[in-house]
């Protein structure tokens, strides 16, 4: 079973200035519950919390939009896909992928 643990995070979103050509920085909390990606509903919305995975799929979920901090909802589930709406795009994800992203609601 799986145990839901609450948490408290704080991220560090890089936004860049064109005008004065300085990054700067925008501080997000989140206060939630902690769960896998594979365990959300269909049509649950939740925030991308950490990728504990390797690093060419990691490379391949960062290239796709799913980053510290995004929003992701799961659309549709197949017998061994799971299609998400991440930045507007759907994207199909195998499950044995999913299953080592943490996010929150």
């Amino acid at each position: 079973m799986l145990k839901k643990i609450v948490f408290y995070t704080v991220f560090l979103l890089p936004k860049f200035n064109r005008t004065n050509k300085q990054k700067t920085y925008t501080k997000v909390e989140y206060w939630g519950k902690f769960m896998k990606l594979n365990k959300l509903k269909i049509n649950d919305t939740a925030i991308i919390t950490n990728l504990l995975v390797n690093n060419n799929i990691k490379k391949r979920l960062l290239d796709i939009g799913m980053s510290k901090g995004s929003k992701i909802k799961k659309v549709l589930e197949n017998k061994n896909m799971i299609t998400y709406n991440i930045k507007g795009a759907n994207i199909a994800i195998r499950k044995t992928d999913t299953k080592n992203v943490e996010v929150t609601k």
